[in-house]
């Protein structure tokens, strides 16, 4: 495990201006894969207050086999349209907290709370 504390603002790139979580835990769990390995690569990268292009990440990503596999329907329980849709770069505003309810893992979304300073700015 690999622990991360930011609480800092950024000005430029792909999340601008959003308030950074103060304390971010990124838990592996044997991912070797190629989408797995550019994906903690892009994140090591932004937590480290880079501004990194995502593209050569992306293309790794999708270019990987399990990709490949995605958009063959050769993995049972996904849509082949999912390889796309897990490549797109700050779709949501949000991240996902996973639990386990009941023996079974539950992905629900994680939202930040608002920054009071923002929160007073925009009242004015």
């Amino acid at each position: 495990m690999r622990e991360f504390r930011r609480g800092r603002r950024d000005g430029a790139g792909p999340g601008a201006g959003r308030r950074r979580p103060r304390d971010v835990r990124r838990h592996r769990r044997g991912g070797r894969a190629a989408e797995d390995l550019a994906c903690a690569a892009y994140l090591d990268r932004l937590l480290a207050g880079d501004v990194p292009d995502a593209g050569p990440f992306l293309h790794r990503a999708r270019t990987s086999p399990a990709a490949d596999d995605l958009r063959g329907g050769r993995r049972r329980g996904a849509h082949p349209a999912d390889a796309e849709l897990c490549l797109d770069v700050d779709r949501f505003d949000f991240a996902m907290r996973v639990g386990l309810e009941d023996g079974t893992a539950v992905l629900r979304p994680l939202r930040p709370r608002p920054d009071p300073a923002s929160a007073a700015d925009r009242a004015r």
